[in-house]
């Protein structure tokens, strides 16, 4: 694994498509004989946290994606209106319609939001 421009090119694909990257490691890696692949998620890591990302934990990740499936999107009369019962995440979401993509928050849904 080497912090280049692969993973320039994975920061522009997650950034176009509004979806989530994850690094998985298993601890194991942390002992000294996996130094050299330490060092290569550190750099990845910190490669992505300079960038204007947004960073989540695992409850995180699930209560954004909660939110995202408790999302009424409807089409009417050439709107796009989104409904949410609740605001469950405080991180943005992403709907894309007509090949133009809307980002918002929950918090900015009072219970319904026309967005096109």
């Amino acid at each position: 694994m080497k912090s280049n421009g692969n993973s320039k090119k994975l920061l522009r694909h997650f950034n176009g498509k509004g979806g989530i990257f994850s690094i998985l490691f298993h601890n194991h890696i942390l002992a000294s004989e996996y130094k050299n692949w330490w060092s290569q998620i550190k750099n990845l890591i910190d490669e992505f946290r300079s960038k204007p990302y947004v960073s989540m934990s695992g409850v995180d990740i699930l209560n954004w994606r909660k939110q995202i499936d408790d999302l009424k999107i409807i089409v009417k009369e050439n709107k796009l209106i989104i409904k949410a019962e609740k605001q469950l995440s405080d991180y943005p979401i992403t709907v894309e319609y007509k090949s133009q993509k809307y980002r918002f928050f929950a918090e900015e849904i009072d219970n319904e939001k026309t967005v096109y």
